[in-house]
């Protein structure tokens, strides 16, 4: 396998925005051991935010090719981009990835 990333980005809908204030967190729920993944959680330290999306990277390292579904549940937070400014938490929200490996070409 090759070392490589999956993304996950978070994007709000209608008027809403990214709150990088809340402590964001990505828990996979028994990966497949093929993806190799370096950690089943990630922490917001390792996410990026801007206004409008979150970007959370996923590291893998794949051991054979093949579709694989990722499951586990992510804490997040948007607020109203204006108006009263007030903000949504979602905790455990479930999350499904679905990631394809593919085999890296001969030599």
């Amino acid at each position: 396998g090759a070392v490589g990333a999956v993304t996950l980005e978070v994007t709000p809908i209608g008027p809403l925005k990214i709150n990088p204030e809340f402590p964001w967190k990505l828990t996979l729920e028994s990966p497949p051991a093929e993806l190799g993944l370096a950690s089943p959680v990630i922490e917001k330290g390792a996410m990026s935010f801007t206004t409008s999306k979150a970007t959370v990277p996923i590291a893998v390292n794949p051991s054979a090719a093949g579709v694989y579904t990722l499951e586990g549940t992510i804490d997040l937070s948007v607020c109203e981009a204006t108006g009263s400014k007030r903000c949504f938490l979602e905790r455990a929200k479930p999350v499904s990835i679905t990631v394809e490996a593919i085999a890296p070409p001969s030599e």
